[in-house]
């Protein structure tokens, strides 16, 4: 299994988000909807058994973290990601960033990532990042 930190900086990209005004129905706590990124994660087809073993790692990883993500009114955003893998010490990082929305559009910013676009889905946002893990570029937040 890939290294805590490697992993850690992977989510810190899922959560990557950006600037520029806001909406009240949008801002708010989130979290990771583990179960709707589980069943997005499932619907990508793996091309060989190096990406099947990355798969299953990915979706092992899901299951240890915990992704916590603070739409301020003002724009500003800061994401929490805690990677609890067992038989290593518990990780936390916290990032700021900004967030914006147009219409049911989001876009996420947190600091030296891209802009992360996500899609409001009632109480959800369905996010598509850049990430080397191709089973990391799509997760899926809920509002709590």
């Amino acid at each position: 299994m890939p290294r805590p930190n490697r992993l850690l900086m992977g989510f810190a990209l899922l959560a990557g988000f950006a600037a520029c005004g806001c909406r009240s129905s949008v801002d708010g706590a989130y979290g990771l909807d583990l179960e709707e990124t589980k069943r997005v994660l499932e619907q990508s087809p793996a091309a060989s058994p190096e990406e099947a073993a990355r798969k299953t790692e990915t979706l092992a990883l899901l299951a240890d973290t915990e992704l916590r993500v603070e739409l301020e009114k003002s724009g500003q955003l800061t994401s929490t990601t805690e990677l609890k893998v067992a038989g290593t010490p518990r990780t936390t990082s916290k990032k700021r960033g900004t967030w914006a929305s147009e219409g049911k559009r989001v876009t996420l910013k947190v600091e030296d990532t891209p802009e992360t676009p996500c899609e409001v889905d009632g109480p959800r946002l369905r996010c598509t990042t850049a990430a080397s893990n191709k089973f990391l570029q799509r997760y899926v937040l809920v509002k709590r």
